[in-house]
C-alpha cells in the first residue's frame, strides 16, 4: 500500500533543509571573521629575515640615506647626579681650645678672612694660669743657668766640688724641660711664637686668648655670641674656601665597569646650564653606598668663576668606553617589531633587509648594538618608518 504525502508537508521539509544549510554556512563565515586581522596582530612576523624591494619611483621618492658601520670599541656618555662639597682641606672648624668667655668678635658670616686673621678673643682664667706658669718656669730657668755658671767658676778655683757642679747642671736641665713644657701648652692652644717672645721680655701682656683663622676663606657659620661662656673644643665658626671643591657623583653599579680614575667628565649646573668640562675623576669608592645603592665617584677640582659652588646639585656627564667592540648607530635608525629592536640594512639601492639587533646601551642620540650586524653593513639613517610601513604592506599583500 503506497503512502501519499501531501504537498504542504513536502514544502515544509524543503524549507527546513534550506535553513539548516544556511546555518552551517553562517557558522563557518563567523569562525573566519573571529580571527584577528593581520593589521591588529602584535608582531609583524617572527624573527625570520625579511627583505623589502623598492621600485624606481619609491627609490627616488624616499631618497634613503645610509651609513657603513664597523664593530669597534666605542666611547659613550654616562649621565649621573652629583652634589658639590667643599674640599676636605678647604673647610676649617674654629673652636676654642680652653674654657672661657667671648669678649670680642671680629668676623661674621659671609665675610672673607685671610689665614692668620684675628677672629675672636676669649677671656679665660685657665689662659692666665698658663701664662703665669710660663713666666715662672722662665725665671727658674734663668736662675738655674746662673747657678751652673757660678759652680763652674768655683770648681775651677777648687772651692766647690765636682758633685755640686753636676747637681747644678741637673737642676738646670729640669728647668729647661719645665720651661719647654709650659711653652708647648701655650703653643697647643694657638698662641703664636712671636707673642710668647713678647711675654718673656715683658713688652706685652695680653690677658685675652686670641683665636686666628687657620685658612683663607669665607665665614660660613658662626655660633659665637658676645659674652657667651664656651667650653673647651666647642665649635664657634666654620670657614670655607670655595676655591677648591669636591664633587660626589652617584652612579649605578652597572655603569662603573665602563669608567676609571682619570675618565673625563663635564659638570653641568642644572639651573643655569653652566658647564665645566675636561675635568677628571679623582677616585672611585670601592664599596656600594648603602643610603642610595650607588657607587660614589669623587672629583676634586678648582672652581672657575665661582662654579661649582658647595651645596649645589649638578649633573655629571662622564666619558665612558665600552669593554667590548660594538656597533654605534644613531637613535633614529632603530625601530621596533613588537618589543624587538630592528634596523634596516641596505643590500642594494632598491633592496633593504630587516635585521633584529641586541642593544648594548643607549647613549644620548646614539645606540650601541652588540649583535645583529656585521662589519661593512650599510644601516639606514632616514625613512626608517617608511620602510617599516612598506614591510607591513608587503606582508599583508602576501
Amino acid at each position: 500500500m503506497k503512502i501519499k504525502m501531501k504537498p504542504n508537508i513536502i514544502f515544509i521539509l524543503i524549507i527546513l533543509n534550506l535553513l539548516i544549510s544556511c546555518n552551517k554556512e553562517y557558522k563557518r563565515n563567523e569562525a573566519q571573521v573571529s580571527e584577528t586581522p593581520p593589521s591588529l596582530q602584535e608582531k609583524i612576523t617572527d624573527s625570520a629575515t625579511r627583505v623589502i624591494n623598492l621600485d624606481e619611483g619609491k627609490t627616488k621618492l624616499l631618497n634613503i640615506k645610509v651609513a657603513t658601520v664597523r664593530k669597534e670599541y666605542s666611547e659613550f656618555k654616562i649621565v649621573a647626579p652629583g652634589v658639590v662639597f667643599p674640599a676636605p682641606e678647604n673647610i676649617a672648624y674654629v673652636s676654642t681650645p680652653i674654657s672661657g668667655r667671648i669678649v670680642a668678635i671680629y668676623a661674621h658670616p659671609g665675610e672673607n678672612v685671610k689665614k692668620g686673621q684675628l677672629l675672636l678673643e676669649i677671656e679665660s682664667l685657665e689662659y692666665g694660669t698658663l701664662i703665669s706658669e710660663l713666666l715662672q718656669t722662665k725665671a727658674e730657668l734663668d736662675y738655674q743657668k746662673k747657678q751652673v755658671e757660678r759652680y763652674e767658676q768655683l770648681t775651677e778655683r777648687k772651692i766647690s766640688s765636682v758633685s755640686e757642679l753636676e747637681r747644678a747642671k741637673s737642676e738646670y736641665a729640669k728647668a729647661i724641660a719645665n720651661f719647654k713644657a709650659a711653652e708647648s701648652k701655650l703653643l697647643a692652644i694657638g698662641v703664636k711664637t712671636q707673642f710668647i717672645d713678647k711675654l718673656l721680655i715683658g713688652t706685652e701682656i695680653e690677658p685675652h686668648l686670641q683665636i686666628f683663622s687657620p685658612i683663607n676663606g669665607t665665614v660660613d657659620k658662626s655660633f659665637a655670641d658676645l659674652g657667651k661662656a664656651v667650653d673647651a673644643l666647642e665649635n664657634l665658626m666654620t670657614i670655607v674656601d670655595v676655591g677648591k671643591v669636591w664633587v660626589k657623583g652617584f652612579l649605578s653599579p652597572e655603569d662603573v665597569q665602563f669608567i676609571a680614575p682619570g675618565s673625563k667628565v663635564c659638570i653641568v649646573n642644572l639651573l643655569s646650564e653652566q658647564r665645566l668640562c675636561d675635568e677628571k675623576i679623582s677616585s672611585i669608592s670601592p664599596t656600594l653606598d648603602e643610603k642610595n645603592s650607588s657607587v660614589i665617584v669623587n672629583i676634586f677640582l678648582d672652581a672657575k668663576n665661582g662654579f661649582p659652588k658647595p651645596g649645589t646639585n649638578v649633573r655629571l656627564e662622564i666619558q665612558a668606553r665600552t669593554n667590548t667592540p660594538v656597533f654605534n648607530v644613531p637613535k633614529e635608525s632603530i625601530a621596533y617589531d613588537g618589543d624587538k629592536p630592528i634596523v634596516f640594512v641596505q643590500l642594494s639601492p632598491k633592496t633593504y633587509e630587516i635585521r633584529y639587533v641586541k642593544i648594548f646601551k643607549t647613549s644620548g642620540d646614539n645606540v650601541l648594538i652588540s649583535s645583529g650586524l656585521a662589519d661593512g653593513d650599510k644601516v639606514v639613517l632616514t625613512n626608517v618608518f617608511d620602510l617599516k610601513a612598506l614591510s607591513r604592506l608587503e606582508l599583508f599583500s602576501e
